[in-house]
């Protein structure tokens, strides 16, 4: 995507640079050992002072600074363009420790820091399990999070009669969004610490740990959907509207209409979500009824509850119909992929849909998009899918616990939740007005600078996200109220598109489109009681486990085998024709050799 123009706190906070180099070497140093998901943070195409109009790095001839004396902020100005916005980039992590070097300057502190990355969560997990671990930070989701809390691994996030971490704990109250975390109803206050042991039938909670709030905050989240490319070669035999109708619901990867077209990700958790709706699709129906006819309490909140205890069974024998049904899945589809499913949907060569998270789709509708002029879509199916979010959490062996803290706190501020959203492709967990003008700007037609009628867009709301961040009725008039939530964004048959250059050409960018980056960004509100929260599975754990390696280990359908059959037979044909032409073309070029003697 486009560098971030909001990004990254630099002249507003990064005054610190020009003390960079004289810091005293009497300072106490403090390291902040960080491990995080590989590509999930901002990091910068090199580091110095970026000017926005011009689009580049500036050198020092092309730019001049000044330093205010009070706030010791630095302000940088483009000798070309004195009006552009200009500011100094650097990684995130540098600018955290830059940030703590200023907060903490009067205590003579100095602050460095170790980054690492894992490829799975179950790696950071096992390596904590270790005991060998010394991070003060991890991110990792929400079932991981749940399952250190169970083995103890996590230190609480605030203590208390602590002014410091009261001071973090509002700091959060102000910046996440309510939906997630803080309030009563928020998704993070709802996840319970699980038991070591129980019993089948027995209530697997243990309510004395307390719940994911309080030793969690949500970094990013998103949804397991499909994504789909409706110029797919094998999907020409749909309408537009046939297809996207027939994405609206998880049918469509066992529908022997799509078979062979679409991949699945190569993770028992995505392709469990997907199946234990499929399972339990009549039970899930019954409870929509109940809904209807008032037999539910608590309205919407009442029935997500009831809904999320069907998505999380996985007792014995549910997990007989889960791989019976897996293995159906498998049966119809291309392939499994680890990650390489949203490169594939880019190319649109190998495959016209996937089982694809919501940031992975983001990312690859923008880029198709761009290089290729394609357009994908991405569906969140009607009958449910997993809601999932990525924690940041202090390790109990962390000895920076204050400063783990702070660490989180800036992560969620609205300069850095917006540079690392727009690096990363997953939605923030931050819902300020800033935020919101962020959103607005990307993706509401009413500030495309387009004119368009009534027919051409259609209204999305995502005000859930926002309430309890922006007000109704705002005392400022010139701030945003809640119902600037509800967008207007343009409907998938209308022509209206925004351009924008990109290398030189002007290329559509696919943000306001229904179905499209807004939609794997944002659910709706409409849509919030089907989305679920999938627990550690806890002692089924290795159940689990052996029942997905032999859902992935059986045999090939037969199709894949005659496909593959093929395909290996079409290789060593034309093997053997480059090398029959190639003798060929070796006598060839020896008879005009002797014809040229001669």
């Amino acid at each position: 995507m486009s560098k971030n123009k909001f990004a990254l706190f630099g002249a507003l906070l990064l005054g610190a640079i020009s003390c960079a180099g004289c810091s005293s070497s009497s300072k106490d140093k403090i390291i902040i050992r960080v491990l995080n998901s590989a590509d999930y943070i901002y990091e910068a195409d090199e580091e110095g002072v970026y000017c926005e109009e011009c689009g580049e790095y500036l050198s020092e001839d092309k730019y001049t600074s000044s330093i205010d004396e009070e706030t010791g902020e630095v302000t940088y100005t483009c000798n070309e363009h004195p009006e552009a916005e200009v500011y100094y980039d650097c990684d995130m992590m540098e600018q955290f420790v830059r940030y703590m070097d200023d907060l903490y300057k009067d205590e003579g502190l100095e602050f460095e820091y170790v980054y690492d990355t894992f490829d799975t969560p179950e790696t950071c997990y096992n390596e904590m399990m270790t005991g060998k671990s010394n991070y003060d930070i991890v991110n990792v989701s929400d079932y991981m999070i749940q399952k250190m809390m169970t083995n103890d691994l996590l230190h609480p996030l605030f203590e208390k009669d602590n002014e410091h971490d009261a001071d973090i704990k509002q700091s959060l109250r102000d910046n996440l969004s309510d939906y997630l975390w803080g309030e009563e109803e928020s998704i993070y206050n709802k996840i319970y610490c699980k038991k070591a042991n129980y019993k089948d039938g027995e209530d697997p909670y243990d309510y004395d740990k307390g719940v994911l709030a309080d030793y969690a905050v949500p970094y990013m989240w998103g949804t397991v959907g499909v994504m789909y490319n409706p110029a797919f070669k094998g999907y020409q035999q749909f309408t537009l509207e046939e297809l996207h109708e027939k994405f609206t619901s998880w049918e469509a990867l066992y529908d022997s209409s799509t078979k062979g077209s679409f991949s699945i990700k190569d993770s028992v958790r995505d392709v469990y979500a997907v199946s234990i709706i499929h399972v339990y699709h009549d039970e899930i129906e019954a409870l929509k009824e109940k809904y209807h006819v008032g037999e539910i309490d608590e309205d919407l909140i009442g029935f997500n509850r009831e809904m999320t205890v069907i998505f999380n069974r996985c007792d014995e024998e549910t997990l007989k119909k889960i791989s019976a049904d897996m293995n159906k899945l498998k049966d119809n589809a291309f392939g499994f992929e680890v990650d390489s499913g949203k490169t594939d949907m880019v190319s649109g060569e190998k495959i016209g849909a996937n089982l694809a998270w919501s940031g992975d789709a983001t990312w690859a509708i923008y880029e198709a998009q761009t290089e290729n002029d394609a357009e994908i879509y991405f569906s969140v199916p009607d009958e449910g899918t997993n809601i999932f979010t990525d924690s940041w959490a202090i390790p109990k062996v962390s000895k920076n616990h204050q400063y783990a803290l702070d660490f989180i706190d800036f992560m969620c501020q609205e300069d850095q939740a917006i540079a690392n959203m727009d690096y990363v492709g997953y939605t923030t967990s931050t819902s300020t007005e800033g935020i919101l003008e962020y959103i607005r700007d990307m993706y509401d037609v009413n500030e495309s600078g387009e004119d368009f009628t009534a027919e051409d867009y259609r209204e999305y709301d995502i005000r859930y996200f926002f309430e309890g961040s922006i007000d109704e009725t705002p005392a400022d008039p010139e701030a945003y109220c809640l119902d600037d939530a509800i967008l207007q964004v343009w409907t998938p048959t209308t022509e209206l598109t925004y351009k924008e250059e990109i290398d030189g050409k002007m290329t559509t960018i696919p943000y306001a489109v229904y179905g499209r980056m807004i939609t794997a960004q944002f659910p709706e509100q409409s849509q919030l009681h089907m989305l679920c929260m999938m627990d550690d599975y806890g002692k089924y754990n290795q159940s689990v486990i052996e029942m997905w390696q032999q859902v992935r280990t059986n045999p090939l359908p037969l199709w894949a085998i005659i496909v593959l059959a093929v395909q290996v037979l079409a290789v060593v044909g034309f093997i053997v024709y480059l090398i029959i032409d190639k003798k060929r073309f070796n006598k060839a070029k020896a008879r005009r050799v002797i014809s040229k003697q001669k």
